[in-house]
């Protein structure tokens, strides 16, 4: 009988360790990925391969593997970054590149980034090794937890690579790159998902760590972060089924984006935009808009944003006056993204309106010729105006109109044609032409 594929990868792992300690090399190395910096600042070092799959490939310093194999050869991190970039690769709508996720391990370093040091590999972070066998203590309850930043950092910063790939400058203020708020909020919540699917209880002691960090106003005072706590409540709030989950909700948020082909600089208007630095009034606009379109939000919710801190001198980041962000702004925003794909699914024009809204001027994105049934599912129809407009309410291009009335483009009027002699029946909801009375 021929051995399954699986064994068959199982049996090879098992020879390549035992010839890596025949060779006086410690177990668990699997092939080489080169050379790169040694984070010594004294030159370059091997960083040996000890896993691949098809989803990911561990890189890790040479010295450093040699020293601390144990943390990682038949350890929990390898599976954990499989579930992880699976889990990524399916909240954020977008194409990864054509490579493994690799994940760079160093010597000491304290710290974590995007991006690694291997020629041609762009989908990759990189690790300080003692991330993976420091212990850490919950700061609410003392619980230790090892590995606690192995854990955290391998996926914080992959979240960050994610949300980049649906566009590149998110606001640095309340989004990511400077404050943290987003990726730290689903740190918490993408660990809490895999600790249960892996039935890992040191997994789930981080992630509740990680929300007593930043979510424990009561117990951890001085941790607490109004904005990280928002982004869990969002995704309580607007979870769905069972168990019920706020991972969909975001998903239909960062594919709007990415379906109306939104690039956060293009939106901004900040002048000063280099890739770790972008904010401006609009731009939080903006990115709000798409989040409660994803959220399909029957109210608005931009209160809740400023409330958290958005905008404020307290959450500004260096060099960055505070600003105020504009509900009306983020309802022409959504109001253009409805009309638009209302008008594209009628098969009506919209290309200039769409490219209006993409370059930043959504107030000249607003379009015409739409149709109840093309009407997108995060947004809704108003029969009085026969326009798609978005869930929330007080989103209406113009003023509505009395029971009978329609919007003739400048004013409201009875809409009643010459034609109809003896006058109209006042008009059904839905109804888009009046109805002439008969001679009396």
């Amino acid at each position: 009988m021929k051995p399954r594929l699986a064994s068959v990868a199982l049996y090879a792992l098992i020879v390549l360790s035992m010839l890596s300690v025949c060779q006086g090399q410690p177990p668990g190395i699997v092939g080489d990925c080169g050379m790169a910096p040694n984070y010594a600042g004294t030159g370059s070092v091997d960083y040996v391969m000890v896993y691949q799959s098809k989803l990911s490939e561990w890189c890790i310093d040479a010295n450093f593997y040699g020293a601390h194999y144990a943390t990682f050869f038949n350890g929990p991190f390898y599976a954990y970054s499989d579930t992880v970039i699976a889990k990524l690769q399916s909240l954020f709508p977008v194409k990864p590149p054509n490579q493994r996720f690799v994940i760079e391990v160093t010597q000491h370093t304290g710290g974590a980034h995007t991006g690694c040091d291997f020629p041609g590999v762009s989908y990759c972070n990189t690790v300080t090794g003692d991330a993976f066998y420091n212990v850490v203590n919950d700061p609410v309850n003392n619980t230790a937890i090892p590995g606690f930043y192995g854990y955290l950092l391998t996926l914080h910063e992959a979240i960050n690579i994610s949300t980049g790939l649906v566009s590149p400058g998110w606001p640095t203020d309340w989004w990511a790159d400077d404050r943290s708020p987003f990726p730290n909020g689903f740190d918490y919540e993408i660990m809490k998902a895999v600790g249960t699917e892996q039935n890992n209880s040191n997994l789930l002691l981080a992630a509740t760590a990680q929300k007593n960090r930043f979510d424990n106003k009561a117990q951890n005072p001085s941790g607490y972060d109004a904005e990280v706590a928002m982004f869990i409540k969002f995704f309580d709030d607007f979870c769905e089924g069972s168990p019920c989950s706020g991972f969909p909700a975001y998903t239909r948020a960062f594919k709007l984006a990415i379906d109306d082909r939104i690039s956060w600089p293009n939106v901004s208007g900040d002048t000063s935009y280099t890739g770790d630095n972008d904010y401006s009034a609009q731009l939080t606009e903006y990115v709000i808009a798409y989040l409660q379109m994803g959220f399909r939000a029957k109210k608005d919710h931009t209160q809740t944003f400023v409330d958290a801190g958005v905008g404020s001198a307290a959450n500004a980041i260096q060099g960055q006056s505070p600003y105020t962000v504009d509900p009306k702004a983020v309802c022409g925003v959504a109001l253009a993204h409805c009309t638009i794909q209302a008008a594209k699914g009628a098969g009506q024009p919209y290309s200039q309106q769409l490219a209006n809204l993409q370059s930043g001027s959504y107030q000249d994105a607003i379009t015409n010729g739409g149709t109840q049934a093309k009407c997108p599912k995060e947004c809704s129809w108003n029969a009085y105006l026969s326009q798609c407009e978005p869930l929330w309410p007080g989103c209406a291009s113009h003023p509505p109109c009395l029971r009978g009335e329609i919007w003739d483009g400048k004013s409201c009027t009875t809409g009643c044609p010459a034609t109809c002699q003896y006058g109209c029946y006042p008009m059904e909801v839905g109804q888009t032409v009046p109805k002439c009375k008969p001679a009396p």
